[in-house]
């Protein structure tokens, strides 16, 4: 099979490449597979240029073995793929298609979890796109499917994901 790197526009470089270059004012921002450039981008151009994005502002507190303990206001959350992240401010991405929507009340003891209320719903085929305010300044949008009940503006809700589905990412 033969390997191939380039540089290509941003809807073909996935199916023509090995490994995409991700270039930021002349300089290579990440390069890397498809799938990690989408779900481990070190940078939040490279998050924001791969697809939709939500970006939660938190304080790093300590790094164990690569895995990251973060504090979004007053709510403890990890994160599996600190990218070398050292203690304070820094920020976290999370795609809208990995958090899921679930009630206030419910337990997510082993998932990170922010609660919310759902401000607006948009149908988009079998997709529900569902913006979620978490605090005054923090706005999360969510991919979810037609079947989830919580997804009803004005109601309040938890968001939740997995540890392993955010990335601390730098503000280059």
């Amino acid at each position: 099979m033969k390997r191939s790197s380039g540089v290509f526009a941003r809807r073909s470089a996935s199916r023509q490449s090995d490994r995409i270059a991700v270039m930021n004012k002349g300089k290579i921002a990440q390069l890397d597979d498809a799938e990690g450039l989408y779900n481990r981008p070190r940078s939040k151009f490279v998050a924001d240029f791969v697809g939709r994005i939500n970006f939660i502002p938190v304080i790093v507190e300590n790094v164990t073995d690569g895995t990251a303990a973060l504090r979004c206001n007053s709510t403890l959350l990890r994160v599996a793929n600190s990218n070398g992240a050292a203690h304070g401010a820094a920020t976290l991405m999370v795609r809208p298609e990995k958090l899921r929507l679930g009630p206030a009340d419910q337990d997510n003891s082993d998932l990170n979890s922010l609660n919310g209320i759902v401000k607006s719903v948009r149908f988009q085929g079998n997709v529900l796109h569902c913006d979620v305010k978490i605090y005054d300044d923090l706005m999360l949008t969510i991919e979810t499917n037609q079947g989830d009940g919580a997804a009803i503006p004005g109601h309040n809700v938890s968001v939740a994901w997995e540890i392993d589905n955010g990335a601390l990412v730098t503000d280059d």
